[in-house]
């Protein structure tokens, strides 16, 4: 892992964007929660995660389809810049239509729920605004994360100006909540716009030229739908266990029960972000080694492995030290070592989960489908678990996202061992 380091400096850069967008997201999380109200704290952590938990979904897993299907050189510059377009217009329509739905089924639950409870309607047009902007940078940067592009790196540090616009612009110039969400809205698409440009630009640097052929475009789009679906179906699985988690943490304890449990979920993210992070700069590389037939088992195993075993380190760190963390980002509740541990296995599983499935797309993506039943089998049982939870406060509310991941590494693992066995005889 190392020598991969120091051949990859880019990852470095990389990695330091995502620690600075942690740090910003928790110092916003930490001055709100004190100078906010509730109701504004717990729809600031729905535009935080709501967004993330959809665009996959409601983008068809096309924005993944992406980073592996366009790795290498093989489509001509005409078709990648229409495809890429097709896609974003798919993602605009879908949006579209979501938000309509919503408008006509005018239920008071999704109301507060999505909008929250003083201005619903207009909360719910700005989370669909930043679902909007989140899948599209989802997309574009997809692109040049398949190219192994520099320009992804520097794109994950720009998308933290907006969050740094609205802490301004609310905490330090006092704006008021929805102005500075505006502003907020409106860096990220200047930022858009930029990333547009460069997406542009990288086609015609990395692409071949050549003239439009609809059935090479007909053929992309027939193989982009093939791998990406069953992705998508299968990702559904933990971005609808979360909202049926946060569905009933709403119930149980009001839209600012929402803020808590999220501060659960936000230090899960903490924890597992090094390993993310490493993973997901590897991804299009491994991809490459892949279809080319190259690398070693042993080099696979350390970039897969030693990851993990760093998320395991940092989870038993914070099993030890976590309470005094947690009460200094949220002192309004108490925390204990019980709060700490949770976090930490939730985390662990988390990392093992993903490791595996991205594992499983780069060496078997001709077995997608297999995914989907591994993370529908584990979002049933987890989804139980949930229900016979709802009572039961915050904290609980994190043991079905426990199960999940438990669940659905086990059964991920156990299907990689026997494709592989299969594949060797």
């Amino acid at each position: 892992m190392l020598s991969f380091l120091k051949r990859n400096k880019g990852f470095i850069s990389y990695l330091s964007f995502l620690i600075a967008d942690r740090i910003v997201g928790l110092g916003l999380l930490y001055f709100l929660v004190r100078s906010a109200t509730d109701e504004y704290f717990a729809f600031w952590t729905q535009v935080n995660v709501l967004p993330g938990l959809l665009c996959g979904i409601l983008g068809f897993g096309l924005g993944r389809g992406i980073l592996r299907i366009f790795v290498g050189e093989k489509y001509s510059q005409s078709v990648v810049s229409r495809m890429i377009a097709t896609v974003l217009f798919v993602y605009l329509f879908v949006i579209c239509l979501c938000y309509l739905l919503i408008v006509y089924l005018d239920n008071d639950s999704v109301n507060v729920f999505m909008g929250g409870e003083t201005r619903p309607r207009f909360g719910i047009l700005v989370i669909i605004i930043f679902i909007l902007l989140e899948g599209f940078f989802e997309i574009l940067i997809n692109y040049l994360r398949s190219k192994i592009s520099p320009k992804f790196a520097t794109f994950v540090g720009l998308r933290i100006l907006p969050r740094i616009v609205f802490g301004v612009a609310f905490l330090i110039y006092e704006t008021g909540f929805w102005m500075s969400l505006y502003m907020c809205i409106l860096s990220s698409l200047i930022i858009l716009l930029y990333l547009i440009w460069v997406v542009l630009k990288t086609i015609r640097v990395k692409q071949p030229l050549a003239s439009f052929d609809f059935l090479e475009y007909k053929g992309l789009l027939v193989t982009l739908f093939k791998y990406s679906v069953p992705i998508m179906i299968a990702a559904i699985a933990f971005p609808l266990l979360s909202l049926i988690v946060r569905g009933n943490v709403f119930q149980g304890g009001g839209y600012s029960s929402l803020g808590i449990f999220s501060i659960y979920m936000s230090f899960v993210g903490i924890l597992v972000y090094f390993p993310e992070a490493f993973q997901a700069y590897i991804f299009p590389k491994l991809a490459e080694l892949a279809d080319a037939g190259s690398g070693s088992k042993k080099d696979i195993y350390v970039l897969f492995g030693s990851p993990l075993f760093i998320a395991g380190a940092i989870c038993f760190v914070f099993a030890i030290v976590g309470p005094f963390f947690l009460e200094m980002l949220y002192p309004k509740a108490i925390w204990t070592y019980a709060d700490s541990v949770l976090i930490s296995f939730t985390a662990f599983f988390w990392s093992l989960y993903f490791t595996l499935q991205r594992y499983f797309l780069v060496y078997l993506p001709n077995k997608t489908p297999l995914v989907t039943y591994c993370s529908f089998l584990s979002l049933s049982v987890a989804t139980y678990t949930s229900y016979s939870l709802t009572a039961a406060g915050s904290a609980a509310a994190l043991v079905p996202i426990l199960v999940y991941f438990v669940m659905a590494s086990c059964t991920v693992g156990v299907m990689i061992k026997r494709l592989t066995v299969s594949n060797m005889q």
